[in-house]
């Protein structure tokens, strides 16, 4: 039981940093769409979405091999340290570089300053806070997530509201916060510490990035599944579209939070159940457990989701809606890919993350390409929908040869049999029918699930009979 505890344990400490820091960036969603435009929105969308991009390849990937390495039993966290500051510096003068280069075809003019300084910055501080995750420190790592939004919400009102900045305003704030993370990992970490040049050992180094390599196309595979339907739009509904989209992506990215907690704990119990007889049992009650609250996160959404985008932001954001149901679908299959893809991560065979991403990448392109060109807006879900959908199916074919879970294929039928019907209603029924009907298929939710609501409701019990 106590790998049970664990995993709960750490994903409660992840919750909190990141519910936090997702609760900041949702109740912030009013002010950016009334003091930005919606072209304004959209370029913001995309100086953050090609910085995910290129975040990966300028550093080799490195900040997944930090954590990978760090939490092996026997690590040498100096040797870890020492060969990863190297890589990315390395990193960090390649960003600039491409400074150079972009800047003599004035490719984001104004915004390129900002693109490249939060570029190198979060070279960075995703090593840093990789490396408290995997030294045991969960909790720096969870609370320099939060501390990160916090600063974003504060500048950006300070920014924004005050100095009525506008854009510069928004991309300026999004600077100061890694400043301040950067400098808040430093304090609370001692990854300097282990920092010895006499530990530089290029073989060493070498293995590394064997092992963080092949995340990179495995990055960008993904990157064009989850981000490239942003230049699909800019190219066929043009930048205040992509506005729209990046506000209807603000609700599923709540279902995202749930997956970047889930991982992050459950990266750490793969690797410590590693050797454990009963894993495979262990494999699969977890994720029936996390399907159920993907599902039950992605309901409750559209209980509200219309109220919400009526009443809490600008009218000309309001069609943004429409798109949110087949994201909520498509973030659900992308926590399902995450949960297969740590497998990959834990037996460190990262290459075969690269050849199960494939599929879904050239399916996204080509998918976004049809269905945004016929459908505008809701083309995107399409496309997002269909592509995770074949990229969870492979990997469940591609793992089969070390993992080995039981799937309850008739429970997430019926679960996807209830979302559809959700969907549906959002665009039958209105005003407050819709939110009682909604809600009534919230509760069959709850009841086609009732051997797992039970279970947690009396675990619940029992915490609260210890407490007293």
């Amino acid at each position: 039981m106590g790998k049970y505890k664990k995993l709960a344990g750490n994903s409660v400490v992840f919750a909190a940093g990141n519910l936090g820091s997702k609760m900041i960036s949702f109740i912030l969603v009013p002010l950016y769409t009334y003091y930005l435009t919606t072209t304004e929105y959209g370029i913001v969308d995309l100086v953050t979405t090609t910085t995910s991009l290129l975040l990966p390849i300028v550093s080799g990937g490195i900040a997944v091999a930090v954590l990978r390495f760090t939490l092996d039993k026997n690590a040498n966290k100096s040797i870890v340290v020492s060969n990863s500051a190297v890589i990315s510096l390395i990193g960090i003068v390649l960003s600039f570089a491409l400074y150079v280069a972009l800047s003599f075809f004035n490719v984001l003019e104004n915004a390129l300053i900002y693109f490249v300084l939060l570029l190198s910055l979060q070279i960075l501080t995703q090593i840093l806070a990789q490396f408290a995750r995997g030294n045991g420190q969960v909790k720096v790592f969870a609370f320099n997530g939060m501390l990160k939004t916090a600063v974003i919400g504060v500048t950006n009102i300070l920014f924004l509201v005050n100095f009525h900045m506008g854009l510069q305003g928004y991309l300026l704030a999004l600077v100061v916060a890694e400043i301040v993370s950067l400098i808040y990992l430093l304090i609370t970490t001692p990854y300097f510490s282990y920092l010895k040049l006499s530990a530089v050992d290029f073989t060493y180094m070498k293995d590394m990035l064997i092992f963080s390599l092949p995340t990179i196309p495995n990055d960008v595979l993904w990157w064009f599944v989850n981000s490239s339907s942003r230049y699909f739009i800019l190219f066929f509904l043009g930048a205040g579209a992509n506005g729209l989209y990046a506000v209807a992506n603000k609700i599923p990215s709540l279902i995202s939070m749930i997956q970047s907690v889930f991982s992050q704990a459950w990266q750490i119990s793969l690797v410590e159940e590693k050797d454990s007889k009963n894993k495979h049992e262990f494999h699969g009650q977890i994720f029936k457990v996390y399907s159920f609250l993907l599902f039950t996160v992605a309901s409750g959404i559209l209980v509200f989701l219309k109220f919400f985008t009526a009443n809490l932001v600008a009218k000309a954001y309001y069609d943004s809606w429409q798109v949110t149901p087949l994201l909520l679908l498509s973030a659900i299959y992308s926590g399902f890919i995450g949960f297969y893809g740590q497998f990959y991560v834990a037996e460190k065979k990262t290459k075969g993350l690269m050849n199960t991403s494939i599929i879904s990448g050239i399916l996204s392109i080509i998918c976004n390409y049809i269905f945004i060109s016929a459908f505008g807006l809701m083309g995107i879900g399409i496309a997002s929908a269909i592509s995770l959908f074949a990229g969870w199916m492979v990997r469940i074919y591609d793992t089969r040869s070390f993992v080995h879970i039981k799937i309850d294929w008739s429970r997430l039928i019926g679960n996807h049999m209830i979302l559809l019907i959700q969907f549906i209603l959002l665009f039958l029924v209105d005003a407050v029918l819709l939110m009682v009907i909604e809600f009534i298929m919230f509760i069959a939710l709850m009841f086609f699930n009732k051997d797992i609501v039970s279970n947690f409701i009396e675990q619940f019990i029992k915490i609260i009979k210890r407490k007293k």
